[in-house]
């Protein structure tokens, strides 16, 4: 949360996040601020779509490097669902510098917190399927 959003919380500007975290700015979430923008929360729709648009640069930056198929994102605030999906795709398509980058799909995780769990799993189950066994 950027300073002016804290001082605005601070002042005593309504808003949902003050009663989610207790008065505490200091506990605020990403979790938090994305249920209170999904909410209609004007303040949390700030400071929602100030970090999304940041987020959205570093994804674009790394679409036109490297040309992925897809980017995959989980975590808390991706749990927000199209109000963070939507968003993200907006900001990330205007970045974008080439035409064939624009086919690049931005999904969320499968398997939600298991995610990492899961794909260490399917290295070592491709590893020794493929009989890569000096490397396991």
């Amino acid at each position: 949360m950027s300073p002016e959003n804290q001082k605005e919380l601070k002042s005593g500007k309504s808003s949902m996040l003050i009663e989610m975290c207790g008065n505490d700015i200091s506990v605020v979430t990403a979790e938090m601020v994305a249920y209170a923008a999904n909410a209609g929360d004007p303040l949390a729709m700030e400071v929602f779509n100030n970090a999304i648009e940041y987020l959205g640069i570093a994804i674009a930056n790394m679409i036109n490097v490297f040309n992925p198929q897809a980017v995959v994102i989980g975590g808390g605030v991706s749990l927000a669902g199209n109000i963070f999906f939507d968003t993200l795709r907006r900001v990330v398509n205007n970045r974008i510098m080439y035409k064939h980058n624009k086919d690049t799909k931005i999904l969320p995780v499968t398997h939600g917190q298991n995610s990492a769990v899961m794909g260490a799993v399917s290295l070592i189950l491709n590893e020794v399927l493929h009989l890569n066994l000096s490397k396991v």
